[in-house]
């Protein structure tokens, strides 16, 4: 009988009972990994995936946060904290939007380009997922850099890759790279999210580069579900209530 799935604190599901899958979740929280998160739901459903992953407010976590333009959602619906009392959230958004600005123990949120930047991107030559990326992994050093952080403290999103997709998936790759380096150097946990099916046959070209693959799904009547699969041990959980 095959052991039960129950979601943890952590934002990982716990698996009672000893097994391949399990070794590797504990060994994932104590390292920093990458999490792939796909499925063709709305955007209240991602926000909901993004506050597990970031994890329970009873801990002690830095929280920063990728959006890109297409997020329809305001950035507090993505975390399981309050943006405006929380100095250790940090929001990060695309050229063309308001950004929502936090400073962090004295550490200021980094912009997502500077003014020489911004010019190039209006002239359209540069993407907005390099301006993202350059920005994000300027947030993760400067948190990293100005702290001491334990293992699975550091959690970092993007709200959503789709938009990056259609310049191919090598664009998406190279984004995930840049920005997971120093998210991994601290042992963080960094996840994305792609709004394809898991069976897509771009979510298989980016799996290889990630370590867990998060499918989400709503099957009417039924609350949303999350299942998560472990191509290292090639084992995934049950459907769990998300």
């Amino acid at each position: 009988m095959p052991s039960a799935d129950r979601p943890s604190d952590l934002g990982f599901p716990e698996r009672r009972g000893a097994s391949p899958l399990s070794a590797t979740l504990k060994r994932l929280k104590r390292e920093g990994c990458s999490v792939l998160v796909c499925g063709v739901v709305g955007d209240a459903v991602r926000a909901e995936m993004t506050r597990r992953l970031f994890g329970s407010t009873e801990a002690d976590r830095w929280r920063i946060l990728g959006r890109t333009s297409t997020a329809s959602l305001a950035p507090s619906a993505y975390f399981p904290v309050d943006l405006q009392s929380d100095r250790r959230a940090v929001v990060v958004s695309h050229p063309d939007a308001a950004r929502t600005r936090a400073t962090a123990d004295g550490i200021e949120a980094a912009p997502v380009a500077s003014e020489r930047q911004q010019t190039r991107a209006t002239s359209s030559e540069i993407a907005e997922s390099d301006a993202l990326r350059a920005a994000l992994t300027e947030a993760v050093l400067k948190v990293a850099g100005h702290n001491h952080l334990s293992p699975g403290v550091l959690r970092v999103g993007v709200t959503s890759v789709g938009a990056f997709l259609d310049s191919g998936v090598d664009e998406v790759i190279e984004f995930v790279r840049t920005v997971e380096s120093p998210v991994h150097a601290a042992n963080g946990i960094f996840h994305v999210h792609a709004p394809l099916s898991h069976d897509d046959d771009r979510i298989a070209a980016l799996l290889p580069h990630f370590d867990v693959r998060i499918d989400l799904r709503i099957s009417d009547p039924l609350p949303p579900e999350h299942r998560w699969y472990l191509p290292a041990v090639d084992e995934r959980t049950t459907w769990m209530r998300l």
